[in-house]
């Protein structure tokens, strides 16, 4: 009799075990798929969205400095090897 309990109390609590598995499993991908969803929605919009309220900041004055960018207020062009300085603004359509 004892044995046929703690051979049922074992199977029980490997079910159990085997449920709670699962369970964190499944949560754990609903998880994953709010992250990727939001991956991908970063992604979009490092990748440029053709919509008319995408923008670049940009900058009335500049100093040489290699390697910088920066995008110029009044032409609303990247220039290059040049870091904006001073006042700045936005450039849409960027």
């Amino acid at each position: 009799m004892k044995k046929n309990l703690i051979s049922s109390t074992g199977a029980v609590l490997l079910v159990m075990a085997v449920l709670t598995f699962v369970y964190v499993k499944n949560d754990a991908n609903k998880n994953n798929e709010i992250f990727n969803a939001n991956v991908e929605a970063l992604a979009d919009e490092e990748e440029g969205s053709t919509t008319t309220d995408t923008y670049a900041i940009c900058f009335y004055e500049s100093r040489v400095r290699v390697g910088y960018t920066y995008y110029d207020c009044v032409t609303c062009t990247k220039k290059y090897d040049e870091k904006g300085k001073g006042d700045y603004s936005k450039c849409f359509g960027k």
